[in-house]
């Protein structure tokens, strides 16, 4: 009997103790990678689905990987490895960074990118149930770089700073949003940078079960219904994920 493959399979053999999740996948499908655009810095990279996928899929011409986790950064290595070893990508196409964070990365090294994608930290911790809190908390790095504060925007604020901070030209940024987070919040955030931006695909989602609670809260309030972007079909909550580009002025 045949079984189901998964999205990342192609992509990723080691996963970790996360499967890469339907975020990503999004992510990864609404990434534009363009002529001018070949040399990708992976922030966030996770497993490195984001950046193997643009290698193999979009024919990205090389990728920087970077997370602030080691134990990620150790299974990107190996997912890494994994690709170049069955001759999918050449040593050369790739550069697994030790872990730090986005805002560690050196202005040196990001001159060296024509694009940045950065898997984004967005879990709110207004919307959390105690167990997760509890379980992120209980790891001061997940803690740190998985909540994003009450409302889920701490870590966008953080990366708008720091990209806003690059010298000029600085590369095009991607990253992603749920619009249960907000969208009126969400432009406010942007809006304290200086640089531009734009939406390029809004893309529907069934809502983490985990949030439905405080979407039905929502939902009782005509204007949260728009601003939150949500739609119940019967069976489950749908919010929108939002891809953005930043750009430089």
């Amino acid at each position: 009997m045949s079984t189901l493959t998964e999205w990342w399979q192609p992509y990723v053999t080691d996963y970790g103790c996360e499967r890469p999740s339907r975020l990503s996948q999004v992510l990864a499908e609404t990434f534009p990678v363009q002529p001018r655009a070949k040399r990708l810095l992976d922030i966030g990279c996770g497993t490195g689905i984001i950046g193997l996928y643009c290698l193999l899929e979009k024919k990205a011409r090389s990728v920087t990987f970077v997370d602030v986790m080691q134990e990620w950064i150790d299974i990107t290595r190996a997912n890494v490895k994994t690709k170049i070893e069955n001759g999918a990508i050449s040593p050369s196409q790739v550069n697994v960074m030790d872990p730090m964070s986005f805002d560690q990365i050196s202005p040196e090294v990001v001159d060296q990118h024509d694009m940045i994608v950065f898997n984004l930290p967005q879990y709110p911790e207004d919307f959390a149930v105690q167990s997760d809190l509890s379980k992120f908390k209980a790891d001061p790095v997940r803690g740190r770089y998985r909540l994003a504060g009450p409302d889920g925007l701490k870590l966008a604020r953080g990366f708008f700073q720091w990209y806003a901070r690059l010298k000029q030209p600085k590369p095009d940024a991607i990253f992603l949003l749920w619009s249960i987070l907000g969208k009126r919040q969400i432009m406010e955030a942007l809006e304290t940078g200086t640089f531009q931006w734009k939406i390029i695909q809004e893309t529907p989602v069934p809502l983490k079960p985990e949030f439905s609670s405080i979407a039905a809260q929502f939902f009782q309030d005509p204007e949260e219904i728009n601003n939150r972007m949500l739609a119940w079909d019967g069976n489950g909550w749908t919010n929108t994920v939002l891809t953005f580009r930043l750009m430089d002025i």
